[in-house]
């Protein structure tokens, strides 16, 4: 027997990142609100075009991927939702694509506006509003990221810390997401007892233990692409 889901409520969780394909087709409605979301693959919703009502207000998102939404169609009935604000939106460069689709007539949708939190200049307005050609950013060279994990811990004893580095090169700045070996997914924000994730990247555990024993992966994603390292981390007998 198939049980048929037409509504995903995940907000409130945790969240830090949406991966491809994540949701299927028959989906209507998908709430994302008020979670720790960072990062969105750009073909996140290419599975799922039924979807009607999305909510992704109330998060940690500062860039939409040009076509995030073209799967989807929004026409202005009165069912459809789709919220954006309340994010730390970067109108810089790496909304330049993403604001060149949204004007474009092709996009069809019906999209409630999103405002720009950064750069100072531009808080508060509409991203509908600033023209395109004020969307950049003061980098030398736009740069995708990469990533070195050199100067990670590597081998350590039970019960002492632990520090994986993920030094990220690239201009605009990019968003990190650590994977653990469990398959939890840990930001900046995030709020896990003994573990957490630096302004700089490094994933600090601060006790370690058999448990913690495992590959751990650095996926660093801006507009213009990602990458991701792993570290393996291995915890031996007690510390003395």
């Amino acid at each position: 027997m198939t049980l048929d889901i037409f509504m995903l409520e995940l907000s409130g969780n945790p969240l830090v990142y949406i991966g491809p394909d994540a949701f299927k087709q028959g989906l209507f409605h998908v709430g994302l609100e008020n979670t720790k979301l960072r990062i969105i693959d750009e073909s996140a919703f290419n599975s799922s075009q039924g979807i009607k009502s999305l909510t992704l207000n109330n998060n940690s998102l500062h860039f939409l991927p040009e076509l995030i939404f073209a799967p989807l169609t929004f026409y202005g009935d009165p069912q459809e939702t789709l919220l954006l604000d309340d994010n730390p939106w970067r109108c810089d460069c790496q909304m330049r694509d993403y604001a060149k689709w949204l004007h474009s007539s092709a996009s069809g949708m019906n999209i409630r506006i999103l405002h720009c939190d950064m750069p100072q200049s531009l808080h508060g307005k509409a991203l509908r509003d600033v023209p395109v050609g004020q969307l950049t950013c003061d980098c030398p060279h736009l740069t995708s990221p990469n990533i070195s994990t050199t100067g990670s811990t590597t081998v350590v004893k039970t019960g002492q810390r632990a520090v994986l580095k993920c030094s990220v090169t690239c201009c605009p700045a990019a968003a990190v997401v650590w994977t653990t070996p469990t398959g939890m997914k840990l930001g900046v924000d995030s709020d896990v007892p003994g573990i957490s994730v630096a302004d700089d990247g490094t994933l600090v555990i601060a006790t370690a233990t058999s448990g913690t024993s495992g590959t751990y992966t650095c996926l660093a994603v801006n507009y213009i692409g990602k990458d991701q390292a792993t570290v393996h981390l291995t915890v031996t007998g007690n510390a003395k």
